[in-house]
């Protein structure tokens, strides 16, 4: 899987920071998400492409200024830093929404309109306009919901799997023919200062591998984020979700590389093995029956010579095939009805 991205604009454009977030989750498509924070000059109007070579045709692509712009609490969480001032502007957080942080001082999030995809040449381009009273930092966030389990390169092992994260950002070394044509027609690769990549993980990943000197923090992710962030998922644990955070300065590109190990031989694994040796012993079993059989004349004789335990190795066998498959256990019942017993 090709994770080299670009980011280019029409437009001369000072990206001092650009975010890369990517989620993985336990039973669910992957999202990945895609912010940059630029430096308000003399343009009002940007045109911006975003390459993405796994983007498809039944990938979403949304804005996410209504999901930032909609609670405070979502830009405190994004942005890490208290938030003294939240103001839509012309009242309407369609418009964008004015932010003053403790910290860092004034933001404007504006929204990303026009968005297209082009899935042949993996680019998803889109425009902004930059209201006049915007702050001298701009900042504008897109996400893409997949179609893929992960964006990771995945190595599955009898024990584990491997999942490895090999994020580039304006790696020009190998310049793909679709890029290098853009930088012929008007487009310019954008200068990126800083550059930030998070990974959402499961907690049960554990981390196999992460560079050092770029790895920024990791943290378990709030509860309350997942509420107003993701308030469609109602699948999502709490506390199950951990966030580990990479950073890169003053580089012409950045690469990330980050590996997480994921145990495979669970609850239903167990069970199988159980059941697995159970029936060998069944089957070892059965055949010294057989031998016994030729020697007794009545099945009532045979029967009292089974000893209780092969009848009781019968019932945990049964067992564990209906906890294996399932766990339920149905009971026929008059009118058409069943009994639903629960392992």
């Amino acid at each position: 899987m090709d994770n080299s991205f670009f980011v280019l604009s029409k437009q001369q454009v000072n990206i001092s920071r650009f975010d890369i977030c990517t989620w993985d989750f336990e039973k669910n498509n992957s999202f990945l998400e895609m912010g940059m924070q630029i430096e308000n000059n003399t343009e009002r109007h940007l045109d911006m492409i975003l390459a993405i070579p796994l983007i498809t045709s039944s990938d979403t692509v949304k804005d996410l200024l209504p999901v930032i712009g909609r609670d405070p609490k979502t830009s405190r969480f994004i942005f890490n830093d208290r938030i003294e001032k939240f103001d839509p502007i012309d009242g309407s957080v369609d418009n964008g929404v004015n932010i003053v942080f403790e910290d860092n001082g004034p933001m404007t999030i504006i929204p990303a309109t026009d968005i297209k995809t082009d899935t042949a040449a993996g680019v998803v381009s889109f425009s902004c306009d930059i209201p006049q009273s915007a702050a001298q930092r701009i900042y504008v966030r897109i996400l893409i919901i997949t179609d893929l389990p992960t964006i990771a390169h995945v190595h599955n092992g009898i024990a584990k799997a491997t999942y490895l994260y090999d994020i580039k950002l304006n790696e020009k070394r190998n310049l793909p023919d679709n890029i290098q044509y853009m930088t012929e027609t008007g487009y310019r690769i954008c200068r990126v200062e800083e550059c930030t990549c998070q990974h959402i993980v499961p907690k049960m990943y554990d981390i196999a591998f992460v560079d050092g000197s770029m790895l920024k923090n990791i943290r378990t992710l709030e509860e309350e984020f997942f509420s107003i962030f993701l308030p469609d998922r109602k699948d999502l644990k709490t506390d199950a979700y951990m966030i580990v955070t990479n950073s890169s300065k003053n580089k012409d590109s950045d690469t990330f590389f980050t590996v997480f190990d994921k145990e495979t031989i669970g609850t239903k694994q167990i069970v199988f093995a159980i059941g697995a040796d159970i029936l060998c012993n069944l089957l070892f079993a059965a055949g010294s029956i057989r031998t016994i059989k030729n020697t007794i004349n009545s099945e009532l004789e045979l029967l009292n010579e089974i000893p209780f335990e092969f009848w009781a190795a019968c019932v945990i066998f049964i067992i564990v095939v209906m906890v294996f498959f399932g766990g339920r256990i149905k009971i026929p019942l008059l009118k058409g009805k069943k009994l639903t017993i629960k392992l």
